[in-house]
């Protein structure tokens, strides 16, 4: 994913798209019949395993994707302004300079998307290497 398609996601979009590139989540089915899911569990035996959890509104949900971005090498910084209620989350990978961050209308928003502008960063840069 570009710069500029991760801006222009919303609600549910986000999450599945944070889903997928951030937390491992794999895209199942023909095109147009395809789910999320988990690949690190059994759908037989786990009924959340296609629901995709609200990433970009539920800060407990939001701190699952900061803990993966740890895991990944990441470090993490968030900042609340005051004044016109937004948020900004600031990625690093470590050892290196470079940040990516996003704003969003809460804490959730503004880790989802920059979480996921930080993985996908990442990709394109491995991928133009």
């Amino acid at each position: 994913m570009m710069r500029e398609e991760i801006k222009r996601l919303e609600g549910r979009e986000l999450d599945a798209a944070v889903a997928e590139h951030v937390m491992g989540w794999e895209r199942y089915g023909p095109p147009g019949f395809e789910y999320l899911g988990n690949p690190r569990t059994d759908p037989e035996t786990d009924p959340d395993w296609s629901r995709v959890p609200r990433y970009s509104t539920d800060i407990a949900a939001a701190w699952q994707v900061v803990e993966r971005m740890r895991e990944r090498g990441w470090t993490m910084r968030l900042y609340e302004w005051q004044k016109g209620g937004s948020t900004a989350c600031f990625f690093r990978h470590n050892g290196r300079l470079e940040e990516h961050w996003a704003s969003g209308r809460n804490p959730a928003e503004a880790i989802s998307r920059a979480a996921l502008l930080a993985v996908c960063g990442e990709e394109n840069r491995n991928a133009d290497a």
